[in-house]
């Protein structure tokens, strides 16, 4: 049963290996980058009832779709 829908969009300085991700509720994923460090960008979710982001770490909370941003300070995409 797939519960959730998420999506992060990538600044221009670091690259995203997946940008798409299903979740089922509770699952935790870490999302890779094919360069930069995870952990010195900033991420922040549309809806934390749906999805949290910390370091690149998601973790599915409930039903519905989000989107993460992803900043490095100096540019954020949605």
């Amino acid at each position: 049963m797939i519960l959730g829908a998420f999506s992060c969009s990538k600044p221009a300085s670091f690259a995203l290996k997946q940008t798409e991700y299903w979740l089922d509720r509770y699952e935790e994923i870490v999302v890779e980058l094919e360069e930069g460090d995870a952990s010195a960008l900033t991420w922040k979710s549309s809806d934390e009832a749906i999805v949290t982001a910390e370091d690149g770490k998601l973790i599915a909370q409930g039903k519905g779709k989000a989107t993460v941003s992803v900043s490095n300070g100096k540019q954020t995409e949605n």
